[in-house]
């Protein structure tokens, strides 16, 4: 079945910012510009253009997707999902926990509680798993980045500084690749550009007009973009949903490696086999694409997706797309095709 979304006004994000509050001191271009940065800053003219929606297709086989309430098992507010195995990591914000549950969702381990000690955070906002099985989240009130092993033991932390003046800002997006290299994102253009920590703890801000989501792949680290930034005539940082580009994510910088359709306002997205699943709140559909950016299907249509409020999403070894929209305990569990 074919469904034609038809169009739908671009919302324009008014986060507004002075250029000097985003570039550091030592930047050579005092207009606050980033050098060789893989995408564009565009001036005022260029933004809120009108587009073509692509016409999206809704599998009937997979439009209907289970919904596992976990609040009986002690979970109040979803804010992160990772996966190893057949076990699925949950991380609460509200409960200051995280949580490890078994293919029927039988509680295995919980750990956490309020406060700064080793295994203990202050709302946890992401999570995710490197390739030898370690488990990073991101505990935001603390500022660090604790990790553990597969079964939840404490191994070590690592301090991060958020580079914004907003003390409501805190990283939403976590990915590791393989020389165990932590990249941090967020989604306003408070702290543009991907945050990158190495295993001796050092920081650095990978700069580019980028605000999105990041994930590892088979060892490498991804992102999507949720728009465009531009720059108004009194020099200041705007932002709004426009272009999407899935990129590689290096140390030395983003680079793009396929145009995905304009305007999908993607907050989390996954990567595998050669396939993008992504969450689109401009649609508020489940979609999948090619690493080429072409589109494919859409698996489901959720009732609504907040596009100004992050997604979590993790794929199981068992082909089970699960998806949380981070403001409850719902976990929306998708099957997908081989």
């Amino acid at each position: 079945m074919r469904v034609n979304i038809g169009f739908r006004k671009v919302a324009i994000i008014l986060i507004m910012m002075s250029l000097g509050g985003c570039s550091s001191k030592g930047d050579s271009n005092k207009e606050g510009e980033i050098p060789d940065a893989a995408l564009t800053l565009l001036s005022k003219n260029d933004t809120g253009k009108s587009f073509e929606p692509i016409t999206t297709k809704i599998n009937k086989q997979t439009k209907d997707y289970e919904i596992k309430n976990l609040a009986e098992k002690g979970i109040s507010r979803i804010s992160g999902i990772a996966t190893l195995k057949n076990i699925t990591y949950v991380l609460d914000d509200k409960n200051d926990t995280l949580t490890a549950f078994s293919e029927t969702y039988d509680i295995l381990k919980r750990i956490g509680k309020t406060g700064n000690n080793e295994g203990e955070f202050t709302k946890p906002t992401a999570i995710t798993v490197d390739e030898n099985e370690s488990i990073y989240v991101v505990d935001s009130g603390n500022k660090r980045v604790e990790r553990f092993d597969k079964d939840l033991n404490f191994i070590d932390s690592f301090s991060f500084k958020t580079n914004s003046d907003n003390p409501d800002f805190f990283f939403s997006h976590i990915a590791v690749d393989k020389n165990g290299r932590i990249f941090l994102s967020g989604d306003t253009i408070d702290n543009p550009g991907v945050n990158m920590i190495d295993t001796n703890g050092k920081q650095t801000l990978i700069k580019d007009y980028f605000s999105g989501a990041v994930t590892s792949y088979l060892g490498e680290v991804y992102a999507i973009n949720f728009g465009n930034f531009y720059r108004t005539k009194d020099k200041r940082f705007g932002y709004e949903n426009g272009e999407n580009y899935l990129l590689k994510v290096e140390a030395k910088g983003l680079k793009i490696i396929s145009e995905l359709p304009y305007g999908l306002g993607t907050r989390s997205f996954i990567l595998n086999k050669s396939k993008i699943f992504l969450e689109c709140s401009l649609y508020d559909e489940l979609m999948e694409l090619d690493f080429k950016g072409k589109y494919h299907q859409s698996l489901t249509q959720f009732d609504h997706v907040d596009s100004q409020v992050n997604t979590a999403m993790a794929l199981s070894e068992n082909n089970k797309l699960l998806v949380s929209n981070k403001r409850d305990s719902n976990l929306k569990v998708v099957t997908i095709s081989e």
